[in-house]
């Protein structure tokens, strides 16, 4: 049967429509410019979904739930260097959730522009990894750990930039388990 979908936008700037009218982002949406209380709120709503998965998991129903993370690299950066307590602690809760939720029916994508930018062990972590055109050396050194066959990145490096022939080829990669 059809399952509910929620989004919840962190984003300050959100469609006048969609806000309610008018000047609505220039009052109640301006408080997620802050990027620490918006990891403290994503923080509560990843730990309150994972109470309910454990839950439903000891019911025998696990949650058949997709969480989905767009520019990824503000929510789970790697921990190298500086950066707010918030982000620190929301992404060692996501690194503990994505090695620790599979098995309640809860499943984790992460969307950024580059390996790099996301947690190590959030990245090592994940089951499929879709690669557009454009890694760089980085992020191919960091791919070459995490495929079968070398074989795989050299048909990476045969994609063709997609400004010039107007086809987005991709790279999907399954871990081995």
């Amino acid at each position: 049967r059809p399952r509910p979908y929620i989004v919840i936008d962190m984003s300050a700037h959100a469609d006048d429509d969609a806000a309610g009218g008018a000047g609505a982002a220039d009052g109640g949406l301006r408080i997620l410019e802050d990027a620490g209380l918006k990891a403290r709120l994503l923080r509560m709503i990843v730990g309150m979904m994972r109470s309910v998965a454990e839950k439903s998991y000891k019911e025998d129903h696990p949650l058949n739930t997709l969480v989905m993370f767009d520019e990824a690299h503000r929510y789970a950066p790697p921990s190298r260097g500086e950066m707010p307590n918030e982000i620190r602690e929301l992404t060692n809760k996501l690194a503990d959730c994505a090695r620790e939720t599979r098995k309640y029916g809860v499943g984790w994508t992460y969307i950024t522009q580059n390996i790099g930018s996301l947690n190590p062990t959030i990245f090592d972590m994940l089951g499929v990894r879709i690669c557009g055109y454009g890694l760089g050396t980085s992020d191919l050194r960091a791919m070459e750990d995490h495929i079968d066959s070398k074989d795989s990145l050299q048909l990476y490096r045969t994609f063709a930039n997609p400004e010039q022939t107007s086809h987005y080829p991709y790279k999907i990669g399954r871990a081995s388990c």
